[in-house]
């Protein structure tokens, strides 16, 4: 490793808390073949600090170039005490055979394990740390792994199932699947954040095209310039029991991982509820996991240098057995709205559902309405789709914006409580209960739970998104339909003065591909049915958004 690129490391390291270096020279070995059980090698490199005895290794794989960023986290771990080996993934960046997303982790990740139990500089301890693919690829091999083999994971912005991330609550995730596709489809230009930004303009320009072209099987042609064999397979696989994501899918083994983990996401990060649902499934199990949430969106860079700072503190104690030395509470989120992290004992905290009713003209109340009154009404048109707008998106306006402009659309309601009195910190998994009715054979709704400040900002929280056929639920006399959504996991202050306001729409897209209004196969239409859509809301029809509001002691651990 040259001088510059060590000082370098050095630097950066320490800008994302990873603390001093503890070796001065790195010796680099890169494009070692590593053979998998089928005769493929796997090219990988190693950063070994110089003149030290056997060191912990640290494993990443990664369909996204072994020196991302120059190999900087792969030297900024080395300079501290780490060998460090960086793998390319089946089918990318020189790595043999053919690269199937998500498909073939699992035993291309035991094989490397083995091999590196075989190397003279094995030391015994195996560490692992990674953010979105790296990291599901963490849970690929991680209940195969060689007993006693992995001392650690840190798992960041990722789950062990990704159904949720393109198939989201029987949607498709459009937006960010033609994003992860486009890249894809050019990542051998772009060994370089330098490079991927230079593209950023093009790359906007063709998944916008994309996104708003049908029928919904061309897009990717659209966005990379010829089918791609993996959006075709998302878009033919809409149930989590379809083949694709029975490959893909290891939340059944989570439970099973004995290894100490620390998962590590945000609260607009689309990886965020399947990444909670392995934390249950370990909690489940007896074990101990730690977790860490703040207000990122994914890959953010705040997010990226918590991540950084947290995994050096979790390889320390998985190496000296100090796990003492670590917060003493397991849970640490940021309320979205504040710089203060808050430590509980497990996730969701304690914590008193708070019931606030839909009412007329526009209002969210603690009381169900007492009079009968009418449904308030809008017109969904797919031709001109309600627009996402901030939320979990991969890249471009993701996270928490100002809602004003799109909730001044006809096709979006809002109702809104009147000022808080005091605070109030909604800490878990708000529920929206809703009384439609529609004319649509199929369609969806969009709602979203927002923090309106003082001066009139509308900034969004948390939503969620329910897609159905009518056909599929019980419908009452009157035609209506009752439906509950579960928004994402949130934890936030509602400060005195600000209100709490529900949207409701039937889309936002392009995150979710929208919903033409007519019966299957979704992907191979052009044809699409406007949609006459009411929100009841009178004493037979108590449509209402249910908060987790925080009940007990809450510690302030520190500013952010």
């Amino acid at each position: 490793m040259g001088v510059v690129n060590g000082w370098i490391a050095s630097i950066a390291g320490r800008s994302f808390g990873m603390g001093p270096t503890t070796h001065g020279r790195v010796t680099e070995t890169r494009d070692v073949p590593v053979r998998m059980r089928d005769g493929v090698d796997l090219l990988t490199d190693l950063y070994q600090p110089r003149n030290a005895s056997p060191l912990p290794v640290v494993l990443i794989r990664t369909p996204y170039g072994r020196r991302a960023i120059g190999g900087l986290m792969e030297r900024s771990l080395s300079l501290r005490g780490y060998q460090v080996v960086s793998q390319s993934c089946r089918g990318t960046f020189g790595s043999g055979g053919e690269f199937l997303p998500f498909q073939s982790d699992a035993e291309d990740g035991v094989d490397t394990l083995k091999w590196i139990a075989a190397q003279p500089w094995y030391s015994g301890y195996v560490l692992m740390c990674g953010l979105s693919y790296p990291g599901y690829a963490e849970w690929a091999l991680a209940a195969d792994a060689p007993e006693g083999m992995l001392s650690g994971l840190v798992i960041q912005n990722a789950a062990s199932r990704v159904y949720d991330v393109f198939r989201p609550h029987g949607t498709v995730g459009l937006a960010n699947l033609l994003n992860w596709v486009y890249l894809q489809s050019i990542r051998y230009y772009l060994s370089t954040v330098s490079l991927i930004y230079t593209s950023l303009a093009h790359r906007r320009r063709r998944v916008a095209k994309a996104s708003a072209h049908l029928p919904l099987t061309e897009a990717d042609t659209i966005a990379t310039g010829k089918p791609y064999p993996f959006f075709q397979q998302v878009l033919q696989s809409p149930h989590p029991d379809d083949a694709l994501w029975q490959l893909t899918d290891h939340s059944s083994t989570v439970g099973g991982v004995d290894v100490p983990i620390h998962l590590i996401d945000g609260w607009y990060d689309f990886f965020l509820d399947p990444q909670l649902n392995d934390y249950a499934s370990l909690v489940r199990a007896g074990k101990k996991p730690y977790l860490t949430i703040g207000p990122w969106s994914h890959g953010s860079t705040d997010a990226i240098r918590v991540g950084y700072s947290e995994t050096m503190r979790w390889f320390k104690a998985a190496t000296t057995g100090d796990w003492k030395s670590l917060r003493s509470k397991p849970v640490r989120v940021q309320l979205i709205g504040t710089r203060e992290w808050c430590d509980f004992d497990e996730w969701p905290p304690l914590s008193q559902d708070r019931h606030l009713f839909l009412n007329g003209a526009g209002r969210l109340s603690p009381s169900a309405a007492t009079r009968a009154g009418a449904p308030t009404k809008y017109r969904y048109d797919p031709a001109d789709p309600t627009p996402s707008v901030g939320g979990a998106l991969l890249y471009d306006g993701s996270g928490q914006v100002d809602n004003r402009e799109l909730e001044r659309r006809s096709d979006v309601l809002t109702f809104t409580t009147e000022p808080l009195s005091e605070p109030l910190e909604v800490v878990g998994v708000p529920r929206v209960r809703l009384f439609v009715r529609t004319t649509a054979r199929t369609t969806d709704f969009f709602v979203r739970l927002c923090n309106v400040t003082r001066r009139g900002k509308s900034l969004n929280i948390t939503d969620g998104i329910a897609r159905f056929p009518i056909c599929d639920h019980e419908m009452l006399d009157d035609g209506t339909i009752r439906i509950e959504v579960d928004l994402s996991a949130t934890a936030c202050r509602f400060e005195t003065g600000h209100r709490i306001r529900l949207q409701v729409s039937s889309g936002a897209h392009p995150r979710y591909a929208r919903n033409l209004g007519v019966e299957n196969p979704a992907a191979e239409l052009t044809d699409s049915q406007v949609a006459s859509q009411e929100i009841f809301h009178d004493p037979d029809h108590p449509s209402e958004v249910v908060v987790p509001v925080l009940t007990g002691h809450l510690t302030k651990s520190l500013k952010a």
